[in-house]
C-alpha cells in the first residue's frame, strides 16, 4: 500500500519525507528498537502512518502458530490502529478517526493458525536463526480535525504502548515545511508539528 497516496499534494511533499528518513534508514531499514512514525497535516486532515519491528511489538518476529501468540498479533494489531495508543492529540482541535488498518506478515497467517496448525503434527515453534526473517507492522490512520488550528503539537504515547521501543524517528510534514525529530525513550516526547 503506497502511503499517503490519497493525499493531493503528494506528489511534492513524499520527496521531503523520503530525503528526511534516509539517514535514519539507509542500509539498515529494519532496525529493532526503532520505529518510524510519519504525521502528515493537509487542511482538516491528519494522516498518520506507523512501521515498527514486531519484535518491539509482541516480541517474536516468526509466523506465530501457538494460539497466545496469535492473540498476541491479533491485540497489538488492534492497540496500533488506535490512536490514543500512538498519540495524545489536542482535544481542542476535535479530530475523531475516519479510517485505520494495520498491516503486518504475521496477521494473515495468524487469523489462520490454530487451524493451519492442526492440519499437521510437526512442530512449528522451535527456534530460527534466520538473518532475512524480519516482520514489521504498519499502521495506517487518518483523521479529520474539526479545528486544524489547534493541531499544533502532540505527545507520543508509542513508548508506553511499546515498552521495547528505545527509539522513534518522527517526521511530520505540513502544508508549508517538513522536519523531522528523534525521540529516545525517557525523553521529551511532545513534537510540534509544522
Amino acid at each position: 500500500m503506497p502511503r499517503f497516496s490519497r493525499l493531493s499534494l503528494a506528489p511534492l511533499l513524499l520527496p521531503a519525507l523520503a530525503c528526511l528518513s534516509m539517514p535514519a534508514f539507509a542500509g539498515t531499514p529494519h532496525v529493532h528498537g526503532q520505529g518510524l512514525l510519519q504525521l502528515v497535516r493537509e487542511g482538516e486532515t491528519l494522516w498518520v502512518e506507523l512501521t515498527v519491528p514486531a519484535m518491539d511489538v509482541v516480541g517474536f518476529e516468526q509466523l506465530p502458530t501457538q494460539p497466545q501468540r496469535v492473540r498476541d498479533v491479533e491485540q497489538a494489531a488492534q492497540r496500533l490502529g488506535d490512536v490514543a495508543h500512538l498519540l495524545k492529540l489536542p482535544p481542542a482541535a476535535g479530530c475523531e478517526v475516519q479510517t485505520a488498518s494495520v498491516e503486518s506478515g504475521l496477521l494473515p497467517v495468524a487469523a489462520q493458525a490454530p487451524r493451519h496448525h492442526a492440519d499437521h503434527d510437526h512442530d512449528h515453534d522451535h527456534d530460527h536463526d534466520h538473518d532475512h526473517d524480519h516482520a514489521d507492522f504498519h499502521g495506517h490512520l487518518e483523521l479529520s480535525c474539526k479545528r486544524p488550528d489547534a493541531l499544533r503539537s502532540v505527545e507520543i504515547v508509542l513508548f508506553v504502548t511499546l515498552p521495547r521501543l528505545e527509539r522513534l524517528i518522527v517526521q511530520s510534514l505540513g502544508e508549508t515545511s517538513a522536519q523531522e525529530v528523534r525521540l529516545q525513550r525517557g525523553g521529551d516526547y511532545r513534537v510540534v508539528l509544522p
